[in-house]
């Protein structure tokens, strides 16, 4: 196969990412979401102890830095939650820790960690948060605790659903008055819910959003098109490197990206640095799905990659990649 990318991503990138489904415990059951197979009621928890090996792990001396997401589930119910998230915050490898919450559950026992540099990522879910006001409340606790800038964002999981628009937009505006981050999780199908985004969607609610800043009269279905509505720019990126047959480098945006199909890099030259923890304690790489040996001594291998689309997560894009034949990535 003949490829006209010669070589993407950041070639200095190193940081391990970590998504760690702690707990299989939710107070919701979300149509859309992808764990909804294996969630279970808040008052069955299993396997909470699995988290010491997890924490004597990403202690070794063998781990490289590394950021991570705490997940579930939803973590709140996790009785050591706050022990854990502290622990985390102590250890010298974790470069950024960020808790997914519903923000169901007060997170007072957590405010003191702000200092420590824990990052709250609030989720939106239209068909269990029926007030969004009450919602905003509670994140705007979380902001006046010391939760500023990028230690606070507010994600909206966007329903096919007309009827959630005045929620969204209420939210939108909410966060932009409070200089509070705020963005788009775009859902994908699952068994129980099928995606199926129209123009008339974002239209309506770009039309409806108050604070609406300059944007182009043109938008792809992507990212690119939420950016307009909010003031929200995401700390990981914005944009990915490309270099060509012909040498000449250029910089893709990630909705380019994935509407220009840019990110099919089965075969290229990857050292796949996202690893997703289970609830049993379990580590596998997201791209390869090979478990991470005991020792960490695979951590960050160099790999052919085997999937026909890259970029789940938008971490995976800083990756460094190179074409079959190109010198391999070093980092």
């Amino acid at each position: 196969m003949e490829y006209s990318i010669k070589e993407t991503g950041n070639p200095n990138y190193k940081l391990i990412s970590f998504c760690w489904d702690i707990i299989t415990a939710c107070q919701y059951r979300c149509s859309y979401c992808y764990a909804l197979p294996w969630l279970t009621s808040p008052k069955n928890l299993k396997n909470v102890n699995a988290y010491k090996t997890v924490l004597k792990r990403l202690e070794m001396s063998s781990m490289k830095n590394f950021l991570i997401e705490i997940l579930g589930g939803e973590p709140m119910l996790h009785p050591k939650i706050d022990f854990i998230l502290e622990t985390l915050c102590d250890n010298k490898k974790c470069t950024q820790i960020t808790i997914n919450t519903n923000n169901k559950l007060p997170l007072d026992k957590l405010y003191h960690l702000n200092k420590k540099g824990l990052r709250i990522s609030t989720s939106y879910h239209p068909e269990y948060n029926r007030h969004p006001k009450t919602f905003c409340e509670n994140v705007l606790k979380h902001n006046k605790a010391g939760f500023t800038d990028e230690q606070l964002q507010v994600n909206i999981n966007i329903h096919n659903d007309r009827k959630y628009i005045d929620h969204y937009v209420y939210i939108i505006d909410f966060c932009n008055k409070h200089n509070i981050l705020v963005g788009a999780n775009y859902l994908a199908c699952t068994p129980t819910y099928t995606c199926n985004y129209t123009d008339e969607l974002f239209d309506e609610i770009k039309q409806k959003v108050s604070s609406l800043p300059e944007i182009p009269d043109s938008w792809s279905m992507s990212s690119d098109r939420w950016m307009g509505v909010s003031k929200y720019r995401h700390p990981k990126t914005t944009s990915i490197k490309m270099i060509g047959r012909n040498n000449e480098p250029f910089l893709m945006s990630l909705g380019e990206i994935r509407d220009k199909k840019f990110n099919q890099w089965k075969g290229f030259n990857c050292r796949p640095k996202f690893w997703q923890i289970d609830s049993n304690g379990i580590i596998r790489n997201e791209c390869t799905d090979i478990h991470l040996d005991m020792m960490n001594r695979n951590i960050n291998s160099l790999v052919q990659c085997p999937n026909d689309v890259c970029g789940n997560c938008e971490v995976q894009y800083n990756f460094h990649k190179t074409a079959p034949g190109e010198k391999p990535p070093i980092n």
